[in-house]
């Protein structure tokens, strides 16, 4: 199992909520119809999925369809889509991270993220 990791030398704020929760309805126009922002500051544990290379930036698919999250740039980031441009079969991953907002859309903020297999399908990743 890979494990990539970056540690925080500042303790998340224990006010910052656990949960994901549906804000009012998405301002940008290029999020999907129906789609609901994350709340800034909100901590994702352990959220399953892929990531994929769309117009040189590296994005997490939630498993199940449960959000499609540009990922912010990284050492974490860096490692992970490394390891996606050279695989030629879709990489499931773990994911821990920070949501943040930005003119109507979430990024995420990878703190960990662990490979935790390979897909037979292969191509999907990139």
């Amino acid at each position: 199992m890979l494990t990539v990791a970056l540690a925080w030398a500042e303790s998340p704020d224990p006010a910052t909520p656990n949960t994901a929760e549906p804000t009012a309805a998405n301002s940008n126009p290029a999020a999907p119809e129906g789609s609901r922002r994350i709340r800034e500051g909100t901590e994702i544990v352990d959220l399953e999925g892929h990531f994929q290379v769309v117009d040189n930036r590296v994005t997490f698919l939630a498993r199940h369809g449960n959000g499609r999250f540009v990922a912010l740039e990284n050492l974490n980031l860096e490692r992970i889509g490394r390891l996606v441009r050279e695989n030629p079969t879709r990489l499931h991953w773990s994911v821990t991270g920070t949501m943040t907002e930005y003119r109507g859309a979430n990024y995420l903020l990878i703190r960990r993220a662990v490979l935790r297999k390979r897909s037979s399908v292969p191509g999907a990743a990139l």
